[in-house]
């Protein structure tokens, strides 16, 4: 913990004695279906409404080869263990294109403000990026070309 978690006032107030019951119903990512994961079977309860936005950011459009190339040598035997600066670049590349130059330096600009607004550009932006477009091996359809 650091300064600002220690001068932050007590979170007594959240906690009861009373034991209440409740349930966890995770949402299961289309992206996590196109792996070998145990998952359970998709329902209503588990799965997204596959609005435009959803389906921008639902299916990678790398393939585990192109990840598997690209990550080769990084150590994710433990957390934060993998070289930070290499591993972030490969993110960037593979998420935001080959050809996007990677930031060098921080706007500094606070994405709190105005945060539907920048969520809904970027959902447009993916939709149209050809980075975005289906990858055939993983998905065996696609609901767009690339361009």
């Amino acid at each position: 913990m650091g300064l600002n978690d220690g001068l932050q006032p007590p979170m007594t107030d959240v906690f009861t004695h009373e034991r209440r019951t409740w349930t966890y119903h995770p949402i299961v990512p289309d992206i996590l279906r196109t792996t070998q994961l145990p998952l359970p079977p998709p329902t209503p309860d588990n799965t997204l409404v596959k609005t435009e936005r959803i389906k921008a950011f639902a299916l990678s459009s790398r393939d585990a080869a192109y990840w598997g190339e690209r990550t080769r040598g990084l150590d994710f035997t433990r957390s934060d263990h993998a070289n930070t600066l290499r591993f972030n670049r490969v993110l960037w590349a593979g998420l935001r294109g080959e050809d996007l130059p990677y930031p060098t330096s921080r706007s500094g600009r606070d994405l709190r403000i105005e945060r539907r607004k920048l969520l809904v550009a970027a959902a447009r932006r993916r939709i149209r990026s050809p980075v975005a477009a289906c990858n055939q091996s993983v998905v065996g359809q696609c609901s767009r070309s690339p361009e």
